[in-house]
């Protein structure tokens, strides 16, 4: 069904430069046009994952907790943001993540990826994930009954000065569908110091122009002044993400050999995971 005249997505209109630069990064790493899809095979199945991302800035209480933000999202396959009507599995953005419990938070304040398998992700009392998991149904995200997913992979979003970080946000990848069917093999399957090295340059990139679209949120105009501005704002935006995207993608272009490299690992770990697939359903079979 179409929803094209429904309301647009919920989300905080002075945010709408931090969900279009998320946005652009999601298109372009993970789309399927000619121009993007650079990484796709790192998710063997993109219907299978909810792709968020979160940014931090200042909060506007000063007796608030810190926290992230959620932003553009890539859910099953289809991407949402700012621009996006309401009707989808995403129902809003700016929801609030806490900073000091959530795994994004986690990854955010420690500066390093994480790598989660179903069996890190269980609710025990030992599992990690039964201190920091917080379920996407809290930021209004639908995951079709399921409370947990089976992996998560959380990358930082910070600018580096010599041994000096400054977290922004982060990319957050969750699955939440049947490919790969065995997600502990996977995460043991997937190169990660290559991943990591790949990510932590291509958002290094994104965590400039991300900084200043923060930046600006932090400063909004007043409402009384916002007006007298809307179309200066608007086209210098409108530049930001022009420069976005030639900068992303010359980075890309300049890491040719190590995407070939990923994309060249991941058909092999894919391929792995069929044949994973195929062994429990002959087992299965058998059993029935």
């Amino acid at each position: 069904m179409s929803n094209e005249g429904a309301p647009f997505i919920e989300c905080d209109p002075d945010a709408r430069f931090v969900h279009a630069i998320n946005s652009q990064l999601l298109h372009i790493l993970f789309g399927s046009s000619s121009e993007a899809g650079q990484v796709e095979s790192l998710l063997i199945d993109k219907s299978s994952w909810i792709i968020n991302t979160l940014y931090f800035h200042k909060m506007p209480h000063p007796n608030a907790d810190p926290a992230l933000k959620t932003s553009s999202t890539l859910c099953k396959g289809v991407l949402y943001d700012h621009s996006s009507r309401k009707g989808g599995d995403v129902q809003s953005l700016d929801e609030s993540v806490p900073l000091a419990s959530s795994i994004c938070g986690r990854c955010l304040l420690s500066d390093r990826p994480i790598w989660l398998g179903k069996a890190q992700l269980k609710f025990s009392q030992d599992a990690f994930a039964s201190k920091y998991y917080r379920r996407f149904a809290l930021v209004d995200v639908n995951t079709e009954g399921f409370r947990t997913p089976d992996a998560e992979i959380v990358f930082p979003i910070a600018s580096r000065q010599g041994n000096v970080f400054t977290g922004i946000g982060v990319l957050n990848l969750e699955l939440f569908g049947d490919t790969p069917s065995d997600s502990d093999a996977y995460i043991r399957a997937v190169p990660w110091e290559s991943v990591n090295d790949f990510f932590d340059g291509v958002l290094g990139v994104h965590a400039g122009f991300l900084k200043i679209a923060t930046d600006m949120l932090d400063h909004r105009l007043s409402r009384s002044t916002r007006s007298e501005t809307h179309h200066e704002t608007d086209t210098a935006i409108t530049h930001m993400l022009g420069l976005h995207r030639v900068s992303i993608e010359t980075f890309l272009k300049r890491q040719y050999q190590d995407i070939a490299y990923l994309n060249s690992a991941m058909r092999e770990v894919a391929s792995a995971m069929s044949g994973v697939a195929a062994r429990h359903l002959r087992t299965v079979e058998r059993n029935a």
